[in-house]
Protein backbone atom coordinates (compact mmCIF):
# COMPACT_ATOMS: atom_id res chain seq x y z
CA UNK A 1 0.00 0.00 0.00
CA UNK A 2 1.48 3.36 -0.99
CA UNK A 3 1.94 6.29 1.38
CA UNK A 4 -0.52 8.39 -0.62
CA UNK A 5 -3.20 5.71 -0.36
CA UNK A 6 -2.74 5.33 3.42
CA UNK A 7 -2.68 9.06 4.16
CA UNK A 8 -5.94 10.29 5.68
CA UNK A 9 -8.04 12.38 3.34
CA UNK A 10 -8.84 15.90 4.51
CA UNK A 11 -12.45 16.28 5.53
CA UNK A 12 -14.59 18.36 3.23
CA UNK A 13 -15.50 21.68 4.76
CA UNK A 14 -19.05 21.74 5.95
CA UNK A 15 -21.15 24.49 4.46
CA UNK A 16 -21.51 27.64 6.52
CA UNK A 17 -24.70 27.45 8.58
CA UNK A 18 -27.51 29.73 7.54
CA UNK A 19 -28.07 32.82 9.68
CA UNK A 20 -31.14 32.89 11.90
CA UNK A 21 -34.13 34.23 10.02
CA UNK A 22 -35.13 37.78 10.90
CA UNK A 23 -38.61 38.76 11.90
CA UNK A 24 -39.93 41.74 9.94
CA UNK A 25 -39.61 43.98 13.01
CA UNK A 26 -35.96 42.98 13.49
CA UNK A 27 -35.21 43.59 9.81
CA UNK A 28 -36.82 47.03 10.05
CA UNK A 29 -34.75 47.88 13.14
CA UNK A 30 -31.48 46.79 11.48
CA UNK A 31 -32.35 48.64 8.26
CA UNK A 32 -33.16 51.82 10.21
CA UNK A 33 -29.84 51.53 12.07
CA UNK A 34 -27.96 50.96 8.80
CA UNK A 35 -29.60 53.96 7.11
CA UNK A 36 -28.96 56.18 10.15
CA UNK A 37 -25.25 55.28 10.08
CA UNK A 38 -25.14 55.79 6.30
CA UNK A 39 -26.79 59.23 6.65
CA UNK A 40 -24.30 60.14 9.39
CA UNK A 41 -21.39 59.18 7.11
CA UNK A 42 -22.89 61.02 4.11
CA UNK A 43 -23.46 64.15 6.23
CA UNK A 44 -19.87 63.97 7.54
CA UNK A 45 -18.55 63.64 3.97
CA UNK A 46 -20.53 66.72 2.88
CA UNK A 47 -19.32 68.65 5.94
CA UNK A 48 -15.71 67.64 5.32
CA UNK A 49 -15.97 68.51 1.63
CA UNK A 50 -17.23 71.99 2.51
CA UNK A 51 -14.64 72.39 5.25
CA UNK A 52 -11.72 71.41 3.03
CA UNK A 53 -12.95 72.94 -0.24
CA UNK A 54 -10.54 75.89 0.03
CA UNK A 55 -7.66 73.58 0.97
CA UNK A 56 -8.41 71.23 -1.94
CA UNK A 57 -8.50 74.18 -4.36
CA UNK A 58 -5.16 75.39 -2.96
CA UNK A 59 -3.69 71.91 -3.32
CA UNK A 60 -4.95 71.72 -6.92
CA UNK A 61 -3.24 75.05 -7.67
CA UNK A 62 0.01 73.77 -6.13
CA UNK A 63 -0.27 70.53 -8.10
CA UNK A 64 -0.63 72.54 -11.32
CA UNK A 65 2.33 74.75 -10.41
CA UNK A 66 4.50 71.72 -9.54
CA UNK A 67 3.55 70.03 -12.81
CA UNK A 68 4.33 73.08 -14.95
CA UNK A 69 7.68 73.79 -13.23
CA UNK A 70 8.76 70.15 -13.23
CA UNK A 71 7.88 69.70 -16.91
CA UNK A 72 9.72 72.92 -17.85
CA UNK A 73 12.85 72.50 -15.70
CA UNK A 74 12.91 68.94 -14.35
CA UNK A 75 15.55 66.34 -15.15
CA UNK A 76 14.55 63.23 -17.10
CA UNK A 77 13.79 60.30 -14.79
CA UNK A 78 12.99 56.79 -16.04
CA UNK A 79 11.15 56.68 -19.39
CA UNK A 80 8.25 59.10 -19.01
CA UNK A 81 9.00 60.99 -15.81
CA UNK A 82 10.80 64.13 -14.77
CA UNK A 83 12.28 65.07 -11.39
CA UNK A 84 12.73 68.59 -10.05
CA UNK A 85 14.85 69.00 -6.92
CA UNK A 86 14.55 71.43 -4.04
CA UNK A 87 16.85 71.46 -1.02
CA UNK A 88 14.75 69.05 1.02
CA UNK A 89 12.02 67.91 -1.38
CA UNK A 90 11.70 66.67 -4.92
CA UNK A 91 8.76 66.72 -7.30
CA UNK A 92 8.14 64.07 -9.95
CA UNK A 93 5.76 64.22 -12.90
CA UNK A 94 4.78 61.40 -15.19
CA UNK A 95 3.49 61.61 -18.77
CA UNK A 96 1.24 59.02 -20.38
CA UNK A 97 -0.81 58.32 -23.48
CA UNK A 98 -3.98 56.42 -24.20
CA UNK A 99 -5.24 54.65 -27.29
CA UNK A 100 -8.78 54.22 -28.50
CA UNK A 101 -10.38 52.75 -31.56
CA UNK A 102 -11.76 54.97 -34.32
CA UNK A 103 -14.95 53.12 -35.29
CA UNK A 104 -15.33 55.02 -38.55
CA UNK A 105 -11.78 54.14 -39.60
CA UNK A 106 -12.39 50.51 -38.68
CA UNK A 107 -15.52 50.44 -40.85
CA UNK A 108 -13.56 51.91 -43.77
CA UNK A 109 -10.77 49.36 -43.16
CA UNK A 110 -13.37 46.57 -43.17
CA UNK A 111 -14.70 47.79 -46.54
CA UNK A 112 -11.16 48.04 -47.97
CA UNK A 113 -10.39 44.49 -46.82
CA UNK A 114 -13.63 43.20 -48.33
CA UNK A 115 -12.90 44.98 -51.61
CA UNK A 116 -9.41 43.44 -51.66
CA UNK A 117 -10.87 39.99 -50.90
CA UNK A 118 -9.20 39.93 -47.47
CA UNK A 119 -12.25 39.67 -45.18
CA UNK A 120 -10.60 36.78 -43.32
CA UNK A 121 -7.72 39.12 -42.42
CA UNK A 122 -10.17 41.67 -41.01
CA UNK A 123 -11.90 38.95 -38.97
CA UNK A 124 -8.58 37.89 -37.48
CA UNK A 125 -7.82 41.49 -36.45
CA UNK A 126 -11.17 42.67 -35.05
CA UNK A 127 -14.19 41.27 -33.33
CA UNK A 128 -17.53 43.02 -33.38
CA UNK A 129 -19.44 43.41 -30.18
CA UNK A 130 -21.46 46.61 -30.35
CA UNK A 131 -18.35 48.22 -31.76
CA UNK A 132 -15.15 46.85 -33.20
CA UNK A 133 -12.27 46.17 -30.87
CA UNK A 134 -8.93 44.54 -31.60
CA UNK A 135 -8.72 40.84 -30.94
CA UNK A 136 -6.04 39.66 -28.55
CA UNK A 137 -2.94 39.04 -30.65
CA UNK A 138 -3.99 41.37 -33.49
CA UNK A 139 -0.52 42.92 -33.48
CA UNK A 140 1.05 39.53 -34.08
CA UNK A 141 -1.37 38.87 -36.96
CA UNK A 142 -0.32 42.17 -38.53
CA UNK A 143 3.39 41.29 -38.24
CA UNK A 144 2.83 37.83 -39.75
CA UNK A 145 0.56 39.14 -42.53
CA UNK A 146 2.79 41.99 -43.76
CA UNK A 147 3.51 41.44 -47.42
CA UNK A 148 1.14 38.45 -47.75
CA UNK A 149 -2.43 39.25 -46.87
CA UNK A 150 -1.76 42.73 -45.52
CA UNK A 151 -0.56 44.95 -48.32
CA UNK A 152 1.14 48.28 -47.57
CA UNK A 153 -2.04 50.14 -48.54
CA UNK A 154 -4.19 48.01 -46.19
CA UNK A 155 -1.57 48.41 -43.44
CA UNK A 156 -1.96 52.18 -43.66
CA UNK A 157 -5.74 51.84 -43.37
CA UNK A 158 -5.26 49.52 -40.38
CA UNK A 159 -3.03 52.07 -38.64
CA UNK A 160 -5.80 54.67 -38.91
CA UNK A 161 -8.01 52.44 -36.76
CA UNK A 162 -6.15 53.27 -33.54
CA UNK A 163 -6.08 56.79 -32.19
CA UNK A 164 -3.32 57.58 -29.70
CA UNK A 165 -3.74 60.66 -27.57
CA UNK A 166 -1.05 62.10 -25.32
CA UNK A 167 -2.37 62.89 -21.88
CA UNK A 168 -1.07 65.98 -20.10
CA UNK A 169 1.70 65.33 -17.59
CA UNK A 170 0.42 64.70 -14.09
CA UNK A 171 2.00 65.18 -10.72
CA UNK A 172 3.22 61.77 -9.59
CA UNK A 173 4.86 62.52 -6.28
CA UNK A 174 6.07 65.18 -3.87
CA UNK A 175 8.48 63.67 -1.33
CA UNK A 176 11.45 64.29 0.89
CA UNK A 177 14.72 63.95 -0.96
CA UNK A 178 16.88 61.00 -0.14
CA UNK A 179 20.07 62.29 1.43
CA UNK A 180 23.23 60.38 0.55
Amino acid sequence: MSAAASAPKPEAESPKPLPKPLKPEALDALAAEYLAIKKEIDDAEVELAEKFKVKVEGMDALRLQFTEVCEAYGSPHEKKSKLFFGLDYEVMTTASASSSQDQRAITVFEAKCAKAGKSDLFSSLFEKVSEYRPRPGAGEVVRRSMGNKLTARLALWYLKCTVTKANPPRLADVRLRKKS
